[in-house]
């Protein structure tokens, strides 16, 4: 159950910014939405909260795709 809630918790973290950077197509053109609220959450509170919750460290770095985006992995002692 741990790892269900930290693979929910580590995707909702990851999908937040991109569905704060989504556009709606409307009549074949994206809509101007006008500068969208920050709805990601501050790095160290997500940090915090893993290392309170589920006691993980980060073990890995790396970039995402097109290499516009920072991936870390964490890990607790139990490998979840």
């Amino acid at each position: 159950m741990k790892l269900l809630t930290a693979l929910f918790f580590a995707a909702t973290l990851l999908a937040l910014p991109l569905a704060a950077e989504a556009e709606e197509r409307v009549d074949g053109q994206f809509a101007q939405s006008g500068p969208q609220p920050n709805s990601c959450v501050p790095h160290k509170i997500a940090v915090d909260q893993l290392s309170e919750m589920f006691n993980e460290k980060v073990i890995g770095l790396g970039l995402g795709k097109n290499q516009q985006s920072v991936v870390e992995l964490y890990v607790s002692s139990k490998g979840s």
